[in-house]
């Protein structure tokens, strides 16, 4: 089995949100990494979330990695 770690770091003093991901088993490929841009983006809510971390870095990412892996793998967010 294989699982995708995507783990959230956050800064409060200076509003800095990153992204990152680990996934067992890849040969050392690059995960993705999203730092979230507070000017541009606004605020982050579930509809800013899915609009520009879920859809166009994560989902893909999975959908890649379940492909090659020939099975479904397994997002699990820290909670942070």
């Amino acid at each position: 089995m294989r699982i995708v770690w995507f783990l959230s770091f956050r800064i409060y003093k200076n509003s800095v949100m990153i992204w990152g991901g680990i996934c067992g088993s890849n040969g050392g490929r690059v995960t993705p990494v999203v730092v979230w841009q507070k000017e541009g983006w606004g605020n982050i809510n579930s509809q800013t979330y899915c609009e520009h971390v879920i859809r166009p870095v994560l989902y893909p990412f999975w959908y890649d990695e379940s492909q090659e892996a020939d099975m479904w793998l397994y997002v699990m967010e820290d909670g942070a």
